[in-house]
């Protein structure tokens, strides 16, 4: 099995491991855990270099939409990361991998991953997360727009933002540190975009009910001379397919990725291309968490 490069999967998402014994399984079982998960890699981007000589702030937009009957323990959302990488001088630890990850259910819960003080000091998060009841639950076949702010010079978040027809909400999350996930051997710093769908099987009342949701009309930037400079605006319409992202060892090389390009986060995502339901242009992205 091809090891995933990226941690995108909340801790209460990561309660429970695989069964030891599968030799005489018949019958597929459900996975425990399925992360269905793209990611877009930048950092040869004039603006992107620079901001990666002192990376500061960053912000991450998408739309998403979810279908009927949505499973309501399903998270659909987004994460931005920030990769130290090992090419040259440390902007905090070596390889060390800072993630914000952040999604909302169904029935109105926001959920992200905060870090610890002890992180500052070099030490991995344990992945520690939150949630805030937003008390209105989403539309099903709803377009929404969903936003995160990000500081990864001090390492905490900003803000989170999400807006639709029932739901105009901005969260100050300046109280809460990002968290270091993982060291990650990339041979240069790099700037990472993803969106996703989550589920865990633990936390699974039953299985009945949707697990996919639509992604369109992305949007990521940084904070670049005093100003917000949009590093991309895509809405999949360049793509047919989302194929694996390049794994090479020791070093994961930045170079091997087309940026701008997404890709299929781990080997266990379940994401494609559709023309089911779109905002804008003719195809969209659809990232399905069913754990069968």
């Amino acid at each position: 099995m091809k090891k995933a490069i990226f941690s995108l999967i909340m801790t209460y998402l990561l309660l429970i491991g695989c069964s030891k014994d599968t030799a005489h399984i018949e019958e597929p079982l459900p996975v425990p855990i399925r992360s269905s998960t793209i990611v877009s890699l930048f950092h040869k981007d004039p603006s992107v270099k620079a901001w990666l000589q002192g990376p500061g702030k960053a912000y991450f937009e998408c739309h998403f939409m979810m279908p009927k009957d949505m499973a309501e323990d399903v998270v659909v959302g987004m994460d931005i990361e920030y990769g130290e990488g090992g090419g040259q001088t440390p902007e905090f630890f070596a390889d060390s991998q800072w993630a914000t990850i952040l999604g909302v259910t169904r029935k109105g819960l926001l959920l992200f991953n905060y870090g610890s003080e002890a992180s500052l000091n070099g030490a991995p998060d344990a992945g520690d997360h939150t949630g805030i009841d937003l008390k209105t639950e989403i539309l099903p076949e709803t377009w929404y727009r969903l936003r995160t702010e990000v500081d990864f010079k001090y390492r905490r978040y900003i803000s989170a933002e999400i807006q639709g027809p029932n739901l105009d909400t901005i969260i100050d999350l300046k109280a809460h540190r990002i968290e270091y996930t993982l060291q990650i051997p990339f041979d240069q710093r790099n700037l990472t975009f993803y969106v996703l769908a989550l589920r865990n099987q633990e936390l699974t009342k039953d299985n009945t009910g949707k697990t996919y949701a639509y992604f369109d009309s992305v949007e990521g930037g940084i904070w670049l001379n005093g100003q917000w400079q949009t590093v991309f605006l895509d809405g999949f319409v360049g793509q047919t397919s989302f194929p694996d992202v390049p794994v090479s060892e020791p070093m994961v090389k930045v170079n091997d990725f087309t940026q701008g390009y997404w890709y299929r986060e781990n080997e266990g995502a379940i994401v494609e291309i559709s023309t089911e339901m779109v905002l804008e242009g003719q195809q969209s992205a659809k990232c399905n968490a069913r754990l069968e």
